[in-house]
């Protein structure tokens, strides 16, 4: 067995007191070491009985017991200061045992290392639960909004297909601004989240009033929604006057811009994403829908070129365009085709039935707000089937 070497100026063991031979129930603290207090533990001292074979100082002959008492040490000078409990040492020297283990629950509470001086002061605290964020994306938000729930405005929210998406929105916490054109829908629950604005393509005023109502709002302007729209007469192009033609091109095209001059600022400071409901008329171009399917593929080519402008600011275009919806203009508009039968019209669809609200305004909002979508913009999504 090897000797200790004695110290040339104690006459004794060379070793001095250092936190890793500190007993278990030290902790470690930054400083310079100190000795240990009167009455307690010695660390050289139990190494040498240790060595020797002798039960340690503290522990009764023989038995096997650790001591209670512990010496408070500190670390050399130049190390880093932290916190932590040494594990009790089994059979070996605590000095060969390297790293440590946190307790585990319920038998002592860990201290968290700050890497800062005052470690022990501030950290010996039990601090509160760090509060949880929604993960990612645009997932679901408090049920009552405030100025940190996210924003969207909602063009043609008094229609069908703008109440189901404003429905939705309300739901899960956002804070709405819709627009009208004749009259306000009555107040319903959620009516409170929701602002609304008159809105009419031909009267510039209103423009501004939805520019300041945007402007008023705080927070981040996350979604557009551009669901402004009116079908045509069902005619042949020889009988459709020139007016029904500006009328519907106004309403389905024109609409978009005219959002997009209430909405620009706040949207690319915001980089927003704009989702604009068209058609699939746009493409399908059947007779006796002129107006309609002139304007339709007029909103997609907008989109397009709205969504090229604006890549430099962060900010998306897309359109969405399904085929028939079942809604009262649905019905409308199979009034002026001369459908008697709307359920025989309706089986000769593909799945034998039209697309319903639900489900068009759920993907509306998906598209516009779903995280796995933020790479895509001026791309037209068509929402139907094959016939």
């Amino acid at each position: 067995m090897r000797r200790a070497r004695a110290h040339p100026a104690r006459g004794g063991d060379h070793r001095k007191p250092h936190w890793r031979n500190a007993p278990r129930g030290v902790l470690r603290l930054g400083g310079p070491p100190l000795r240990a207090s009167a009455g307690r533990a010695d660390p050289d001292r139990d190494h040498r009985a240790h060595r020797a074979g002798r039960p340690r100082a503290g522990a009764g002959a023989g038995t096997g017991c650790r001591p209670q008492a512990a010496a408070v040490l500190r670390a050399p000078a130049g190390r880093r200061a932290h916190a932590g409990r040494l594990p009790a040492h089994r059979g070996r020297h605590p000095a060969r045992r390297r790293g440590g283990h946190r307790p585990r629950p319920g038998r002592g509470v860990p201290l968290r290392h700050s890497r800062r001086a005052d470690a022990l002061r501030r950290d010996v605290r039990h601090r509160p639960p760090r509060r949880l964020r929604p993960a990612g994306g645009h997932g679901p938000v408090t049920s009552h909004p405030s100025s940190s729930a996210p924003l969207a405005v909602v063009t043609g929210g008094s229609g069908a297909l703008g109440t189901a998406i404003r429905s939705r929105l309300a739901k899960d916490g956002w804070r709405l601004i819709s627009t009208y054109r004749t009259r306000p829908p009555e107040p319903a629950p959620p009516a409170g989240h929701t602002t609304w604005v008159r809105f009419d393509t031909a009267d510039d005023t209103s423009t501004g009033a939805l520019r300041e109502a945007v402007t008023a709002q705080p927070g981040r302007l996350h979604a557009v929604f551009a669901c402004v729209g009116a079908p045509s007469g069902k005619r042949p192009v020889a009988e459709t006057s020139l007016s029904e033609f500006a009328a519907v091109h106004e309403a389905n095209t024109l609409s978009l811009v005219s959002t997009w001059h209430a909405v620009a600022d706040r949207a690319r400071r915001d980089s927003t994403t704009v989702l604009a409901v068209g058609s699939d008329a746009g493409q399908a171009a059947r007779a006796n829908n002129g107006p309609y399917s002139a304007a339709k593929a007029a909103l997609e080519a907008l989109v397009t070129t709205l969504a090229k402008e604006e890549h430099q600011h962060g900010v998306r275009v897309n359109l969405i365009a399904p085929s028939l919806i079942d809604s009262p203009l649905a019905a409308h508009v199979m009034a002026l085709k001369g459908v008697t039968d709307p359920d025989e019209y309706f089986a000769q669809l593909p799945w034998g039935r039209p697309l319903a609200l639900d489900e068009v305004a759920a993907a509306c909002i998906e598209f516009a707000t779903a995280a796995h979508w933020s790479y895509v913009t001026g791309q037209v999504y068509p929402l139907g089937a094959l016939r």
